[in-house]
């Protein structure tokens, strides 16, 4: 995985960006499949000639940038080398970068360490302040992920902007490694390490100062860092001429800052607002004892280990805590914030950023009861997100949708972030108007994903990023009559414009894919074909015969019988089992029952008709509707499974019965030949005599029956939802590559 790092603040004398970018650089090198190139303006400063040194490629823009045009000349530079260098994350360590950006090679990160322009603007000029909120806006826009340099920041700027939720982020502090060098004997001065400026209290510090040497107080003050505001700078020339034992050591070194912090008394911190606070931590790691302002971060930062004064008493307030004797050397101190602790987090973070994205459509993982296509979309979501192949989100459409069909999406595993829901309209609205009216998909749910996945015929306009979809079968067209009106105009409608909108169509078997090329003229290299799997944890062999026997007594099942399940319309072909079944029963009296299970669909009364003939009466039995957990029940102890369909895109229902143990019984048509295989009896179904022969054949031959269910539960093995994902993501992987 290549990075790229913006490291602009690190080319001349790094401030607390530039060090905090060069040690995450240093981290970094340590991960082997992770390697770093930087960009920056110049290559002066020691910490970057040492990362040079160190074998991590710099490219430099040449001279060093200040403000004005220079700045967006290096933009310009920046955008060309992102190019040229195809990153796999490029990431900007500076809080924003005021241009639109956008890697098209991979993920843009950015580090917001604070957003004080905004929560502080009295402290910034007004200029300044609208420049950041400008390009505060732009990288945010841009930018794929967030990192932090503490939890606090995240809340603050999370309030702020709620949207930004949506997006990957990661709280990664800042690595303040254990100071290097000998202890020394502790001298008696105040340290201040920072830049100058009103934000960081120095005004504030020089006041407290002032009043500390007025009542007494013998201790110098040393200050160690840029001056970066006039206000402060004339209250330090001021401070140096009225006040004895004040010393402005100007910008130091690490090494030299790493031995104040070893000798000196105590570090001050009078800090009004802080990201992070890198010297508190290099302090208290030095032993030093630690002055600070009561912050909320600082609190995150050092809890108990620091002696707090409350900015609203002012500089009386901080005078006192200086007054006091030196606070204690902090016992018990552990540097939670070393390269060894952080590094491995911040690599782990990048490596699930490269990770492709992959959104899921969630209309059919909201159903409550999930059946056909819900039970598809629901156990296929689980594998793809188990396999951790891509980042899975999932978008949807909440308006209109009962709460406990929302919290259905929760189900699976992901955190808010990842599920998006849009509550403009509801989903069946859209689909019904897109034709007339193409609103694009990014309208809804902004943002690009690698991959877009739908479920059920239907590819939106103006989807970013690669659409795959599933198409079942070729009902709406090779049996338009066994379909509802409303949902047949639909799929005439948008069907077509799916399948050109797709950059891989996705269906159930051989047999339909072919359907798909003959009736829709797809190419064929765009259809991937994805077996439907088996719940193998609830359809296996039975193991408890009581609760066999328990069905029997519910629904008047005597002894063996003939089984049956699926929607009872005229496409599944139950009058021409009616008829078989009834040319048995006259051969046969004693002939086992023949027991129907499923849902009433389509004209199917004329069938229920047909059960009131003489030789049939008694002797089907009809369930309606079965709960989930009866069926595997019901088809470990068939006789034999019967499925005579005459159009089919997979045939689930023969393979949850293969998995059970039950002979199966299919006809020649469609998918049926292709999901049983020699398996199970393959009959033809223009009369019904064979679909009889083969019921008797069973009936009789007790041996037969065994050979066909040893097979059933060999052929069942290839039908796991897992199989289907690693489908699914082949044909993503295929995308992938051909890209």
């Amino acid at each position: 995985m290549k990075i790229l790092i913006d490291a602009r603040t690190l080319g001349q004398k790094p401030s607390g960006i530039g060090i905090y970018t060069a040690r995450f650089a240093r981290a970094l090198l340590e991960e082997r499949d992770i390697s770093l190139c930087l960009v920056t303006d110049v290559c002066e400063s020691a910490e970057m000639l040492s990362l040079a040194e160190s074998g991590i490629p710099v490219l430099s823009y040449g001279r060093a940038i200040r403000k004005g045009p220079d700045l967006w000349r290096y933009f310009s530079f920046l955008r060309r080398v992102i190019r040229e260098e195809k990153p796999d994350i490029f990431w900007e360590p500076n809080n924003l970068l005021p241009i639109r950006l956008k890697n098209p090679y991979g993920k843009y990160v950015v580090t917001l360490h604070d957003i004080f322009p905004i929560t502080i603007p009295e402290q910034h000029g007004k200029i300044f302040c609208l420049y950041f909120r400008y390009g505060l806006w732009k990288t945010l826009r841009c930018c794929d992920a967030l990192l932090y340099n503490s939890g606090t920041t995240q809340r603050e700027i999370l309030e702020h902007f709620p949207r930004l939720e949506t997006k990957p982020q990661y709280v990664g502090y800042v690595i303040t490694p254990p100071p290097e060098g000998e202890k020394t004997e502790r001298k008696d001065y105040f340290l201040y390490v920072g830049n100058l400026e009103k934000r960081k209290g120095t005004d504030l510090l020089l006041e407290a100062y002032s009043l500390y040497r007025q009542k007494g107080g013998r201790s110098e003050l040393l200050l160690a860092g840029k001056l970066r505001d006039t206000d402060v700078q004339s209250a330090l020339e001021r401070a140096q001429r009225e006040t004895e034992g004040l010393r402005y050591l100007g910008y130091i070194s690490d090494s030299e800052r790493a031995q104040r912090y070893r000798e000196c008394r105590c570090l001050v911190f009078p800090s009004r607002a802080e990201g992070f606070g890198m010297p508190l931590v290099e302090a208290l790691d030095s032993g030093a004892g630690v002055i600070a302002s009561r912050l909320p971060v600082f609190e995150e930062l050092a809890g108990d280990k620091v002696r707090w004064f409350a900015l609203d008493g002012g500089a009386e307030a901080l005078c006192d805590a200086m007054l006091d004797p030196a606070p204690p050397a902090p016992e018990h101190w552990e540097n939670p914030f070393t390269a060894e602790k952080l590094g491995p987090g911040l690599a782990a973070f990048f490596r699930g950023l490269n990770r492709k994205t992959l959104c899921l459509d969630g209309q059919a993982l909201m159903e409550e009861v999930p059946a056909g296509i819900g039970t598809l979309a629901a156990e296929t979501a689980r594998c793809l997100i188990k396999s951790g192949r891509y980042d899975v989100s999932i978008r949807a459409f909440s308006r209109g949708r009962r709460p406990a069909q929302l919290e259905k999406l929760r189900h699976y595993g992901l955190d808010e972030g990842h599920i998006q829901l849009c509550k403009t309209l509801p989903r069946g609205i859209y689909l019904r108007i897109w034709h007339y009216l193409p609103l694009p998909w990014s309208l809804f749910f902004p943002g690009k994903a690698d991959f877009n996945f739908f479920w059920n015929y239907d590819v939106p306009p103006g989807v970013k990023g690669k659409s795959l979809v599933y198409v079942h079968d070729m009902t709406c067209l090779r049996c338009p009559e066994t379909m509802d009106a409303g949902v047949r105009k639909l799929l005439g409608q948008n069907l077509a414009d799916t399948c050109r909108r797709a950059d891989r169509i996705l269906t159930l078997s051989q047999f339909s894919k072919n359907e798909i090329v003959e009736l829709l003229g797809a190419a064929p290299e765009k259809i991937a074909v994805v077996p439907c799997g088996v719940d193998h944890s609830a359809f296996h062999p039975p193991e408890d015969p009581a609760a066999l026997a328990r069905l029997r007594e519910k629904y008047g099942i005597r002894g063996d019988y003939f089984l049956y399940i699926g929607t009872l319309e005229p496409r599944k072909n139950i009058a021409l089992l009616l008829k078989a079944y009834e040319r048995l029963a006259v051969r046969r009296p004693d002939c086992p029952q023949l027991v129907l299970g499923g849902k009433k669909g389509w004209l199917c009364d004329s069938l229920l008709d047909t059960l009131e003939s003489v030789p049939l009466r008694g002797k089907v039995v009809f369930t309606d509707y079965l709960p989930r957990e009866e069926i595997p029940v019901l088809m470990g102890g068939a006789l034999a499974f019967v499925f005579p369909s005459l159009y089919e895109g997979f045939g689930l229902p023969p393979a949850e019965a293969m998995a059970c143990g039950a002979p199966v019984i299919v006809s020649d048509r469609a998918s049926l030949p292709e999901v049983v295989g020699e398996a199970g009896l393959i009959v033809p179904v223009e009369t019904e005599e064979p679909l009889c022969a083969a019921m008797q054949r069973l009936l009789d031959e007790p041996e037969t029956r065994r050979e066909l269910s040893r097979r059933s539960l060999e052929r069942a093995k290839r039908y796991t939802w897992e199989n289907a994902a690693n489908c699914v993501l082949a044909a993503c992987e295929e995308l992938e590559n051909a890209n």
